[in-house]
C-alpha cells in the first residue's frame, strides 16, 4: 500500500505495539498522530515516562514534530471525533486496550470491561467524522477458549465460540470484548462502507515492551538480575507461540 501523504491516527500510539506502528508509518511517509491516555490506572509513572521518551525519540529519528493527543477514549468520543476531522484522518489503527498480562486477564475483569467503551467510542467517532476510510483493529488470541490451547492443534479463525462452553467459550471478559468489537467492525463495514480488518495477536515481544507483566520481558528482567534459581512457568516442556513486534506490524 502507498502510505506517503496519508493521514494516520494510532490509538494507544505510545504503547508497545502502537509505537512500533507509528515508527513504521512514519518510515513510509505518512502523517501520523498518536492518541493515548496518560496515565493508565494499572501502569507506573516510570513505565509511562519510558513510553513517552520512546515515542519522542521515534518522532525525532524521522525528523517530524511530535503529534500526540492525550485523551481518554472511554469517555471523550466527541473530542476524538473532532481530532479525526481536524486532521482529516483517513486511516485509524485501533491499538488501545486495557491489558496487563496473564494474571490481569484472569483477575481484573471489571478493568477489562472498559475496553467495550474504548472501542465503541473509537468506531462510532470514526464513522461520524466522515473522513475515515479504513480501521485496523488489534484483536487477540484471547478470543479463543483456553481449552483449545493444545500442542497438537492449530487454531482456525472460525474456531471462536465453537466449543459450547458458554461463558468459557473465550478467554475471560477480555476475550469476549475483543470478539464483540470484531463483530461491531463487521457491522460498520457492511452498513456504513468503512473498510475494516481485525488481527488476532499471539504473544508479542520486542522493542518498547516496558511492562514486566509480559512473559519475555519478565524472563529477560529475571536474567538481568541473575535470578538463581531461575524461575519459569510450568514444567519447562510446554510450548508457546511468540511473535516479534515488527512482524505483527
Amino acid at each position: 500500500m502507498e502510505w506517503s501523504g496519508r493521514s494516520v491516527l494510532v490509538t494507544g500510539g505510545t504503547g508497545f505495539i502502537g509505537s512500533n506502528v507509528v515508527d513504521m508509518m512514519l518510515s513510509k511517509g505518512a502523517k501520523v498522530i498518536a492518541a493515548d491516555r496518560l496515565i493508565a490506572p494499572n501502569a507506573s509513572s516510570d513505565v509511562w515516562k519510558k513510553r513517552l521518551d520512546r515515542y519522542y525519540e521515534i518522532c525525532k529519528c524521522h525528523g517530524t514534530d511530535t503529534q500526540l493527543e492525550i485523551i481518554d477514549l472511554s469517555t471523550e468520543r466527541e473530542r476524538f471525533k473532532h481530532i479525526l476531522t481536524k486532521n482529516d484522518v483517513d486511516t485509524v489503527f485501533m491499538m488501545s486496550a486495557v491489558f496487563g498480562g496473564r494474571a490481569f486477564v484472569d483477575q481484573q475483569q471489571a478493568a477489562c470491561s472498559i475496553g467495550f467503551a474504548i472501542d465503541q467510542n473509537t468506531i462510532r467517532a470514526c464513522q461520524e467524522a466522515g473522513t475515515v476510510e479504513r480501521i485496523s483493529y488489534s484483536s487477540s488470541a484471547c478470543v479463543y477458549p483456553p481449552s483449545m490451547n493444545k500442542p497438537d492443534y492449530l487454531l482456525k479463525e472460525s474456531d471462536i465460540l465453537s466449543t459450547g462452553e458458554g461463558w468459557a467459550s473465550s478467554d475471560n471478559l477480555y476475550g469476549f470484548q475483543k470478539i464483540m468489537t470484531e463483530m461491531t467492525l463487521k457491522a460498520f463495514s457492511q452498513e456504513h462502507g468503512i473498510k475494516t480488518s481485525s488481527c488476532r495477536f499471539l504473544t508479542v515481544y520486542g522493542a518498547g515492551e516496558f511492562p514486566t507483566s509480559h512473559a519475555i520481558s519478565m524472563l529477560c528482567g529475571r536474567a538481568l538480575m541473575r535470578e538463581n534459581p531461575f524461575t519459569v512457568w510450568g514444567s519447562g516442556e510446554q510450548e508457546r507461540g511468540f511473535t516479534y513486534v515488527t512482524d505483527i506490524v
